[in-house]
Parts: structure tokens; sequence; C-alpha cells
């Protein structure tokens, strides 16, 4: 029999907290449960205490749900993330990381030291040149958003920009035309997230 591996996507919205779980069985994704609390008051309303409306409404999740044998995947606004695409010329692969080390240091507004960075790579077969995704958020603005989970004792696995994650949903899920542009349009309480992909 196939073991069963699930997650939970957990995602602090201005709102409302929305948590999805999903598994995995024999290469198919299923959702298993579904979540949304809302808070008394938006997040953003001036006499809101908003630790403590999140705080409840993770209490009130955990009382009808356990994230124990899941995976936690947890979402950070995206406008608290930095995104840069560069094209680096033919090299060596061995040369790929010191070259992106140092565009990213260049490229992120902040120390370096001051971020968590990551950088994918994204090959195109019709041309020499490597494109480059660079990723960073500021370490104060990821231990804010995990705070919220490590006070509560539950482990995260995944901490990723909202935009991204909708991105590798739509193309887990086919969404990405291989062709021309598509575009998804978040729009939620305080921000609106566009997530352009040209399809290579």
């Amino acid at each position: 029999m196939a073991k069963v591996k699930s997650a939970w996507g957990i995602d602090i919205g201005q709102c409302a907290l929305k948590a999805i779980k999903l598994r995995s069985l024999e290469g198919q994704c299923q959702v298993e449960a579904l979540d949304i609390i809302e808070y008394p008051k938006n997040l953003s309303d001036p006499e809101a205490n908003r630790q403590q409306l999140i705080a409840d409404a993770m209490v009130k999740f955990l009382s009808g749900h356990s994230v124990l044998g899941s995976s936690v995947c947890i979402a950070a606004p995206g406008q608290t993330g930095f995104t840069r695409f560069v094209k680096l010329p033919p090299v060596e692969p061995k040369r790929i990381p010191d070259i992106v080390r140092f565009e990213s240091e260049q490229q992120i507004p902040f120390p370096i030291d001051e971020v968590i960075w990551r950088w994918q790579t994204f090959a195109n077969p019709n041309s020499p040149e490597l494109e480059v995704g660079i990723f960073a958020m500021k370490k104060l603005d990821v231990a804010s958003v995990l705070n919220h989970f490590l006070n509560l004792e539950i482990d995260v696995d995944v901490v990723q920009m909202a935009p991204l994650a909708l991105y590798n949903f739509m193309k887990y899920d086919d969404q990405v035309a291989p062709e021309g542009a598509t575009l998804l349009a978040d729009i939620g309480a305080d921000k609106t997230d566009l997530v352009v992909s040209d399809g290579s």
C-alpha cells in the first residue's frame, strides 16, 4: 500500500486565516480539509490587536485540526519579499553559484546578511543564456511570520512568498500556457498580487 503524504498550507490574511490540507496518494493530489477562520476585525483596523487576533485564530484552527504527521507550509506576503530575474551569459556550471551570489549582492536592496535568499535556474532550450530567479526576504520579516507558529510549537517546513506559491500551483495544475502570457490576479483585502508567466 502506498504511503500517504499530507501537507497543510496556511495563509494568515488580513481578514481571515485560511488553511488547506492536501494529501498525495499514488501521484494524485487531493484536498482533505479546508478551513477559513475569519477575525472579528480586519488586521488593518487601527483598533485591532493584530497579534491577539492571529493567535486566537490559530488556537481555533488547532482545536479542529491536527498538523501532526503533515508538512506545514506557510505563505509570506508578497510585498515583504524581493524577486528578480537576471540572465547569465553561457558559463561553466561550476561557476554559476559564484556568479549568482555576486548578482544577488548587487540586486537585493538590503545587506545580504540581513536576508534569507535562494535562487533557481531556468534554462531555455532555444537560448544559450541561462535565466536565474533570485528570491529574498528580510530575516526579520520571516521571523515575524514564523513566530505565530513557533509560539504554538508548530514546526514549519516551508515558508514561501504567496505569489510564488500561486505560480507553483498554476504550474502544477497545468494552468501556465506553453506559449503566450498567463496572468493570475489574487485580489486580497489590502493588496493585489499579479503573477505573469511567459510560458518559458
